[in-house]
């Protein structure tokens, strides 16, 4: 939905629902210490596609010059980045060209 809905309004909010679903795992991944379950999972399964999706949004939010997205596409990608820790190193050199 985010990629594919045509108003930047609800794309944002499209963006703060996953970003609420993100800081669950991430409170589940807190409070799990040392359970075998690693919320993280499913996370790292689709962030290709998280990724891909939240690039071309951040180019979109900066095209439009349309704060609340970019604001809500670097906050999802804040916390995606706590989850998938070392993982989010390959998409480092895509994302800090466009923050500048």
């Amino acid at each position: 939905m985010m990629n594919e809905e045509a108003l930047i309004k609800m794309q944002t909010h499209a963006i703060s629902t996953v970003i609420n679903f993100a800081n669950g795992l991430h409170s589940e991944e807190e409070e799990a210490d040392g359970e075998e379950e690693d919320n993280t999972q499913i996370i790292k399964i689709y962030s290709a596609s998280l990724f891909e999706s939240l690039i071309n949004l951040l180019k979109k939010g900066i095209e439009n010059n349309y704060e609340p997205l970019q604001e809500e596409a670097m906050n999802l990608l804040s916390v995606v980045a706590q989850l998938i820790e070392k993982d989010f190193a390959q998409y480092y050199n895509v994302l800090v060209p466009l923050m500048t």
